[in-house]
């Protein structure tokens, strides 16, 4: 072998040594910076990144701090940490819902939920996939555990908000000719909490279906709940009129046609009760 072989041999054994001594001591760094991470510098890293509305990039950190608490046994870290990573769980679900990737949407929100059972936001969020779904009797369950997490909270904006999507989907079931979704809908509604315009919608729903009893049993329920501070709308007054109509009792039904004054319901009312007594 002639000595410009050997010099190139010890020139290559002398590179490889050096490539894997940089490789070790970069190996050994990453798994000394793994060592060195903290529950508490774990956090604090998610949570810059988070305040940027870098979720998908501060969620795992802050999952990661989860779980270093636990190993800790820092319960104050814990805490902090579960209730930002139900947060941005949430964030990270609502972006994939954007992208219509449900099935993903709704694994961020289990997460969240997981993190922190408080957070109304997942159990929204899972609603409203299953109403873009069409499951919509389904979603009524998570709309309804959302309103009374957020009434306990006392975020009353989004309670009303919660309460005006249930009165669409509602009321939507029932001009759609889908009485018995709208039925099960309003009953799910109205057995935690009134709603005027929701029973209003169960009434004329179980006129169609001939729950007549129930009819006016939902007709009676949104007057007396509209009477309460909600704004009286003479439709509930017909919708009671047609409920006794309907279990024979026409002259109480006149009374209630009699109580309607405003005039798009107006001569309705006075043409049934022309009928009622001819």
């Amino acid at each position: 072998m002639n000595l410009f072989a050997i010099k190139f041999l010890k020139s290559k054994s002398f590179l490889t040594l050096a490539l894997l001594c940089a490789f070790s001591f970069s190996l050994l760094h990453a798994q000394d910076a793994e060592k060195a991470a903290t529950a508490t510098s774990s956090y604090n890293e998610a949570l810059a990144l988070l305040k940027e509305k870098k979720y998908e990039e501060g969620l795992p950190l802050m999952l990661q701090a989860v779980e270093l608490a636990e190993t800790e046994e820092n319960e104050k870290v814990l805490r902090l940490a579960k209730k930002n990573a139900a947060k941005a769980s949430y964030s990270v679900g609502k972006a994939k819902y954007k992208m219509k990737d449900y099935e993903g949407a709704v694994a961020m929100y289990e997460q969240g939920i997981s993190m922190d059972s408080t957070n109304a936001s997942n159990v929204a969020g899972i609603a409203a996939v299953l109403k873009k779904q069409g499951k919509n009797v389904e979603a009524t369950d998570y709309f309804i555990e959302s309103a009374l997490m957020f009434k306990e909270a006392g975020k009353d904006t989004k309670v009303e908000k919660t309460l005006k999507t249930l009165n669409v989907m509602t009321g939507k079931a029932y001009t759609g000719d889908r009485f018995e979704e709208s039925i099960a809908i309003g009953k799910k509604v109205l057995a935690v909490m009134d709603h005027a315009s929701i029973a209003y919608y169960v009434s004329r729903s179980c006129l169609e279906t001939g729950e007549n009893v129930l009819a006016l049993e939902m007709a009676n329920k949104a007057i007396d709940t509209a009477t309460k501070g909600e704004t009286m709308e003479d439709k509930y007054y017909i919708a009671q009129a047609l409920s006794l109509v309907a279990v024979g009792k026409k002259d109480e039904a006149i009374a209630a046609y009699e109580k309607v004054t405003e005039e798009k319901y107006l001569e309705q009312a006075k043409y049934q009760i022309s009928q009622l007594k001819g």
